[in-house]
C-alpha cells in the first residue's frame, strides 16, 4: 500500500507530501491544477520514462519519494531478498531527475537501475489510463487473473503442475549435469581406463622416489665410494705403519710409567679408548668396503624407473602421493560412469513418467480454466454494461504450449470488442485509456482478494461516461477498496461521493510564481468541494444540499452491495 507520496520540484509543485490512507481515495480539482502532475509523479517513481522539462521552472533537480507497507506482499519481499536489499515492512522507493537529464533511483536507499526499481514497484502499484505502466496490456499477466478468478476450482491442480513441472525440470538438469551423452561417455570411460592401467602399472609406493634418487646417487659414485673406504681402512689398519698400530705402540711406549701419575695414567686410558673407538671405525669402515656393489644393471633399472615416474609425474602431479591421488579420484569417476548406464535409465523413466502426469494435470487444468473462462467473460460483460460499455464482449482465449511450465500449458489472452458487431481483438490493440481502466476495474472486483497489487491508479476512468455510469465506476471502486487500496483521479461528483477519502488539488498563485498544493478534505468540507464540481456552485445551499444527498445515496448503495 502507498502510505506517503513527496513530490519536490515537479512542474508546479515545490513541495507536497501526501499521506494516503487505505480504501477509496479520490482527487478532484479544477482543470490545470496540477492532478496529473501527481499521477506523472507517481509515474516516475516506479519506472516511467522521465523528461527534465518535468523539473520546476527554476531549479537544478527535482525529486520523488514513495512509501510502501509491504507487510502482506510476498512477492515484493522475495524480490528484496533476491536483490540483497535489506528492509523491514516498510519501504522507501525514490526517484531523482537532474536537469542534465540524469536519472538516479533508490530502493531503501540503495541505487538501482530503472528496470530493477520498475520490476519491483510491478509488484506494489498499477496504474491505469495514458500510462505505460499497467499489467493488463502484458498477456502474460491474463493467466494470472484468470487463475485468481478461478480460486478453488483449479487450486489442487494448478500446485500439482506446477509441483511436476519443477521436478520434471530438476531431473531434466540432473540428467544433463551429472550423466555425459553416450559417445562422450564412453570417451570419459576409455581415457579413465588409460589413466587407471597406466598408473597402476608402474605399482608405485609412497616415498619410492626419494629412495630410488638416494640409491641412484650411492650406485652412480660406488668407485669413488669403494676407492675412499678402501684407502681409509688401509690406513687406519692395514698398513705397518697404519694408524692403530701406532696408536698401539705409543700406548705401550706409555704402560712402562703406569701408576707414577694419575694425570699419565688419565691420558693413558684416553688413547687406550681411543685405541678401541678406531678400532670399531675400521670395522664398520671394512664391512662397508666389503658390502658395496657398482652393480651396474641396478643403476639401469633405477634409471628407468625415475624416468617412468617422472613420466607419470607431468601428467598426474608433483609426486608420487599426488599421482596415486589422482589414481583414485579417476578410479572412483570410472566406477561411476561404469554403473551410470542403470541410474541413467532409471532417470529417463522417471523423467518420460512425469512427463506424462504433467500433462495429464496440465491438461485437467486447462479444461478447468475454460470453464472457469465461460464465467469470467459473463462476470466481467456484466460488470462493463454497468461501467458504461453496454456493448461490451469479452473473450479469454486458449492457446497451447507443447512446453513444460508450471503455469501449465495454456497461453491466455484476452480480447474484446467494445462497440456492437465488432469482431474482438487482443486487448492492448483496441481500448483507450478509459475503457482500458473500467476494463480494470472490472477484472479487479471480480479477483481482488487474490491479487497481490495493493495499490491501483486510476486516470481518466470518467471519461465519456455519463452520471449514472459514474456512480456505478464509483461503487465498484468502493467494493473492491475493501481489500485494495485506490486512488482515482476524477472529474465526476459520483465518483468522488462514493470515496472514503477526498482530496483536494488546488493551483495557487504568489507573487513570484504559481504552485499547485493538495490536502485532504475533512467531512464538513466534502459536499461543498462535489457541490462545485456538479454545478460550480460550491457556496449554494441548494447545490451544497443536493451533494450531501449523492454522498448519503452512494453510502448507501455501497452498504446494500456489501451486505
Amino acid at each position: 500500500m502507498l502510505e506517503h507520496l513527496h513530490i519536490e520540484n515537479i512542474a508546479l509543485i515545490k513541495s507536497l507530501d501526501l499521506d494516503l490512507p487505505d480504501g477509496f481515495n479520490v482527487l478532484t480539482g479544477e482543470t490545470g491544477a496540477g492532478k496529473s502532475i501527481i499521477i506523472d509523479s507517481i509515474g516516475l517513481v516506479i519506472g516511467e520514462r522521465a523528461s527534465k522539462e518535468l523539473i520546476k521552472s527554476g531549479e537544478e533537480k527535482a525529486r520523488v519519494e514513495a512509501s510502501f507497507c509491504i507487510d502482506k506482499n510476498e512477492e515484493a519481499k522475495a524480490f528484496l531478498i533476491s536483490m540483497d536489499i535489506e528492509s523491514d515492512d516498510h519501504i522507501i522507493v525514490s526517484r531523482e531527475l537532474s536537469a542534465s537529464g540524469k536519472s538516479t533511483c533508490r530502493i531503501e536507499g540503495v541505487p538501482v537501475g530503472i528496470s530493477v526499481l520498475k520490476e519491483f514497484t510491478s509488484y506494489l502499484i498499477d496504474i491505469h489510463g495514458q500510462h505505460e505502466h499497467q499489467s493488463l496490456l502484458s498477456p502474460a499477466k491474463h493467466i494470472m487473473y484468470l487463475d485468481a478468478f478461478a480460486g478453488d476450482d483449479i487450486f489442487t491442480y494448478k500446485n500439482k503442475t506446477a509441483l511436476l513441472a519443477s521436478e520434471y525440470k530438476a531431473a531434466k538438469e540432473k540428467l544433463d549435469s551429472e550423466f555425459l551423452p553416450e559417445d562422450e561417455r564412453m570417451r570419459r570411460i576409455d581415457i579413465l581406463k588409460f589413466q587407471v592401467n597406466e598408473i597402476d602399472s608402474l605399482k608405485l609406493e609412497d616415498g619410492e622416489e626419494e629412495r630410488l634418487e638416494d640409491e641412484q646417487k650411492l650406485l652412480s659414485n660406488s668407485e669413488a665410494i669403494m676407492s675412499g673406504f678402501t684407502v681409509a681402512h688401509d690406513l687406519i689398519s692395514d698398513r705397518d705403519d697404519s694408524v692403530l698400530d701406532t696408536l698401539n705402540f705409543a700406548i705401550r711406549e706409555l704402560d712402562r710409567i703406569a701408576g707414577l701419575s694419575p694425570v699419565y695414567d688419565e691420558v693413558i686410558n684416553k688413547l687406550r679408548e681411543a685405541y678401541y673407538a678406531l678400532q670399531d671405525v675400521s670395522y664398520t669402515v671394512r664391512d662397508i668396503r666389503d658390502d658395496l656393489d657398482s652393480d651396474p644393471m641396478r643403476l639401469d633399472y633405477i634409471g628407468s624407473r625415475l624416468y617412468a615416474i617422472n613420466g607419470l609425474k607431468r601428467k598426474y602431479g608433483k609426486n608420487i602421493a599426488e599421482i596415486l591421488a589422482f589414481r583414485d579420484k579417476a578410479s572412483a569417476e570410472l566406477d561411476m560412469l561404469m554403473s551410470a548406464d542403470e541410474q541413467r535409465d532409471e532417470l529417463i523413466v522417471r523423467i518420460s513418467k512425469l512427463k506424462e502426469e504433467y500433462f495429464e494435470s496440465a491438461s485437467e487444468l486447462s479444461e478447468r480454466r475454460k470453464r472457469s473462462a465461460e464465467r469470467i467473460e459473463k462476470a466481467v460483460v456484466e460488470i462493463l454494461k454497468e461501467l458504461g460499455m453496454k456493448n461490451a464482449s469479452f473473450e479469454v482465449r486458449f492457446g497451447k504450449s507443447e512446453s513444460i511450465s508450471p503455469s501449465g500449458i495454456d497461453k491466455i489472452e484476452f480480447y474484446i470488442s467494445t462497440n456492437k458487431g465488432e469482431t474482438p481483438k487482443a486487448l492492448s490493440k483496441v481500448v483507450s485509456g478509459g475503457e482500458m481502466s473500467r476494463i480494470m476495474l472490472a477484472l479487479k472486483t471480480i479477483t481482488a482478494d487474490a491479487d497481490s497489487i495493493d495499490t491501483m491508479v486510476f486516470d481518466e476512468i470518467d471519461t465519456g461516461i455519463s452520471g449514472r455510469v459514474s456512480m456505478a465506476v464509483g461503487e465498484n471502486m468502493a467494493i473492491t477498496a475493501r481489500n485494495k487500496q485506490i486512488l482515482c483521479i476524477t472529474h465526476s461528483p459520483q465518483i468522488a461521493a462514493c470515496a472514503s477519502n477526498h482530496f483536494v488539488v488546488e493551483k495557487m498563485e504568489t507573487q513570484d510564481s504559481t504552485v499547485t498544493t493538495a490536502r485532504m478534505l475533512s467531512i464538513e468540507e466534502r459536499p461543498k468541494v462535489i457541490a462545485s464540481i456538479m454545478s460550480g456552485e460550491g457556496e449554494s445551499k441548494l447545490a451544497i444540499q443536493h451533494a450531501s444527498e449523492l454522498i448519503n445515496q452512494c453510502a448507501a448503495r455501497i452498504k446494500e452491495a456489501l451486505e
